[in-house]
């Protein structure tokens, strides 16, 4: 069967058979609807996917059927872009593509040819799809390319080799085959019809390297460097294209790609036709011009939706070597002379006058103003609480585990936790503190985006450039508005929409952070996780390099006091480095030993020393097991407590306190004494001290002894406490210990 035959006998309705092909090939999908004759000024619609093909497919089926083009980004664009994307959303190139059209001429085109010399190259396509009037052939890389200016240099080289239109640009849009092809009027009037795209060639597998593709499809522009170009290679390709029209090269063909280069450079109709005097050819006249470039002008705008620019000059010339557009009025119509490099900002020492001002910081040592500094921890350790708790002490003024904070507007974002969430922390927060909740109005603000898709302060392009977000704008507003002078964000990984791990990239987003931070007279906070390695923070060693405060929160000895936290303070370029404030979490908050109330700090540390004893009891029990050396809970040469005091499990606890841990854990139900092993050697069951149920030395879990609840409640679940306690909210959960951040 025909491709055109295959294609009449489809029905015209979304096919999610063929679309489902594509897009499980994909990592990262992005899909874009355009109608096929929008309203002037709209914009075409955009959505990333990630890799969720189901979500992908409903949308593309949902926008199709209502009458939208659907188009996948054949290149890698990042989550925020919500459009057709540009080049500057292009953050790597896929593969190479070729588009291959029927002439707009009305002459006869051998579909099946084309796709017959497609796959009879040395290099063939990966795949090919069938736009449902031209084929789209595509060479997929065998890796990403984030310098993807070689990759249109490539394309461009498969438009000549094979004829193709001239669509090399990096941020192309394909045909979602199995979508219907709906006309616009510029082709309806052409008599096009809506139709189906299809596959010609599904996906081969192959992939190629660059520089293979790079030999096999040389550019013939090449030596005027005009696809090596950084992207503004409009010009050049433009004189060289009005070159050959003059010399009546190819005429027709050159004169579609002048016009669709100057319409995609966003050139008005009237600049266009205003160089139809210089491109008319002997025996026709400048309307006969005209007359066609108006069409290839309509075309054009039809097949890609570009709009007419508004308000386009009226009046002026093109020069006729470059192509480029002088309206008249312009300073005496001279171009531009490149202007004199700015100075770099030398200080003036005449403005340093007395001492130097003293370094000031928001909290302690550990937060330089004008800085950013990053905090780390493990998940689930309670980086998100002290952030927010953080945040309302210096909003306040109040000293926070123990150090001053210097009192200014503070904000909190999080794209972890939802609003419900930040409202429970912060009455456990506030009634830590003695404080109102009234009491924090327009002085601490809270951002709760959890939920949301776009969240990035920044993005960045093919070449590592950097371009902010509106969800930046944003921020930089609250700020003024709000007169914040703290900011921070909670996480990086939300943050940043680039490469953790690119050393420039990293540097840029810190600089970012930095720059409001110090036109703010504050600072900047970002909350990052660890890596999987157990390093402190994921991705490039900028992070550490960059920020000039680094704070880690980690747990205590969990075994003896889960609830016990340490922060640090790894580096420090403004104060001293090392810093070191033992805390632990206590009602929904954080609070040092020394500020608990007395009689409680008291129970507490009684506590802390029974868990200590009993976790030793068991950990020598555990290794004795291990080891087939029963003990015994008789006194004798196997006597437990004895025999623990000279083990270096025990950490030191002498054998009386070790005596004490054995009745209470026997009490307690976790230890007795029963079958261990048997003895093939000497022919006998062997039975001693083992804990509960444990008959191989496998170690059930065990819970502290200032655990009160009943046990069959995990200690990792922390339920909300509905007893009511005089000066404290209703204890919300303690930030867990199985990997779940709080």
């Amino acid at each position: 069967m025909s491709v055109a035959e295959k294609m009449d006998s489809q029905p015209l309705r979304f096919n999610s058979a063929d679309a489902r092909q594509l897009l499980e090939l994909l990592d990262h999908i992005h899909l874009v609807a355009i109608l096929p004759d929008p309203p002037r000024g709209a914009k075409p619609h955009g959505r990333y996917f990630g890799a969720d093909v189901d979500a992908a497919l409903a949308w593309a089926s949902s926008v199709n059927e209502n009458g939208h083009n659907t188009y996948w980004t054949f290149n890698y664009v990042g989550p925020g872009v919500g459009t057709k994307p540009a080049k500057d959303d292009i953050q790597a190139a896929r593969g190479a593509h070729v588009d291959l059209d029927p002439p707009k001429t009305g002459e006869a085109w051998d579909k099946e040819a084309a796709v017959a010399s497609l796959t009879a190259h040395q290099l063939p396509p990966s795949l090919i799809i069938d736009s449902g009037n031209g084929v789209q052939p595509v060479w997929l890389l065998d890796a990403p390319a984030k310098d993807w200016r070689p990759i249109e240099a490539i394309n461009i080289g498969l438009r000549d080799r094979f004829g193709g239109d001239d669509c090399h640009n990096i941020d192309r849009l394909l045909r979602v085959p199995g979508s219907v092809n709906y006309p616009g009027k510029a082709k309806r009037d052409r008599g096009c019809v809506p139709c189906l795209a299809t596959w010609v060639q599904q996906d081969t597998g192959q992939r190629y390297a660059p520089v293979a593709l790079a030999a096999a499809f040389p550019t013939k522009t090449r030596d005027r460097d005009a696809a090596n170009d950084a992207g503004e290679r409009v010009p050049a390709q433009t004189g060289a294209l009005i070159a050959a029209i003059r010399r009546g090269d190819n005429w027709h063909n050159n004169m579609l790609r002048l016009t669709a280069h100057l319409v995609a450079k966003g050139r008005a109709t009237v600049e266009i036709l205003a160089m139809a005097d210089c491109l008319t050819l002997a025996g026709y006249t400048a309307d006969d011009t005209r007359a066609d470039m108006r069409g290839m002008i309509e075309d054009a705008r039809a097949k890609w939706e570009y709009a007419e620019p508004v308000d386009p000059p009226e009046y002026g010339y093109v020069d006729t070597e470059t192509g480029e557009w002088h309206p008249y009025g312009s300073a005496d119509n001279e171009p531009e002379t490149e202007s004199e490099p700015s100075l770099l900002p030398v200080i003036d020492f005449a403005e340093w006058r007395g001492e130097p001002p003293a370094r000031r910081s928001a909290w302690g040592d550990m937060l330089p103003l004008l800085q950013t500094t990053m905090l780390t921890g493990p998940g689930g350790v309670g980086k998100s609480l002290l952030e927010q708790m953080l945040c309302t002490c210096i909003a306040l003024g109040l000293p926070f585990l123990g150090a001053e904070t210097m009192q200014m507007n503070t904000l909190y974002i999080t794209c972890e936790d939802d609003a419900e969430e930040l409202w429970r922390r912060q009455a456990a927060i506030c009634a830590c503190l003695g404080v109102p909740i009234e009491t924090l109005a327009d002085k601490l603000h809270l951002v709760s985006l959890c939920g949301e898709a776009s969240t990035e302060l920044a993005l960045f392009d093919a070449n590592g450039r950097l371009s902010v977000t509106s969800r930046w704008r944003e921020l930089e507003a609250t700020c003024e508005a709000r007169n914040i002078r703290l900011y921070a964000f909670d996480n990086a990984t939300d943050a940043m929409g680039g490469d953790l791990n690119d050393l420039h990239q990293v540097a840029a987003f810190v600089n970012l952070l930095t720059g409001l931070a110090i036109r703010r007279d504050g600072l900047a906070m970002i909350l990052h996780h660890p890596n999987k390695a157990g390093d402190d923070w994921l991705g490039s060693v900028a992070w550490h390099n960059k920020v000039r405060s680094r704070l880690i929160i980690e747990h205590g000895d969990e075994d003896v006091d889960p609830d016990a936290r340490i922060i640090r303070a790894p580096k420090a370029n403004y104060g001293p480095s090392g810093g070191r404030i033992a805390f632990r979490w206590h009602r929904g908050a954080f609070v040092r030993d020394e500020d608990l109330p007395a009689d409680y700090a008291a129970e507490l540390a009684d506590s802390i020393r029974v868990t200590g004893e009993n976790e030793a009891f068991l950990r020598c029990l555990a290794q004795r097991t291990s080891e087939r050396r029963h003990v015994s809970e008789k006194v004798g040469a196997n006597y437990a407590p004895k025999v623990f005091a000279t083990m270096v499990e025990a950490k030191g606890i002498k054998k009386d306190r070790l005596i004490a841990a054995m009745d209470r854990l026997f009490r307690l139900g976790a230890i007795e004494r029963g079958f261990l092993w048997r003895d093939t050697a000497e022919g006998k069951d062997i039975f001693g001290l083992r804990e509960s149920g444990n008959v191989t030395g496998n170690r059930p879990e065990t819970r502290s002894a200032n655990d009160r609840r009943p046990a069959e409640i995990d200690r990792k679940t922390h339920p909300i406490d509905t007893t009511y306690q005089s000066g404290a909210a209703l204890g919300p959960a303690a930030p867990g210990t199985d990997g779940a951040e709080a």
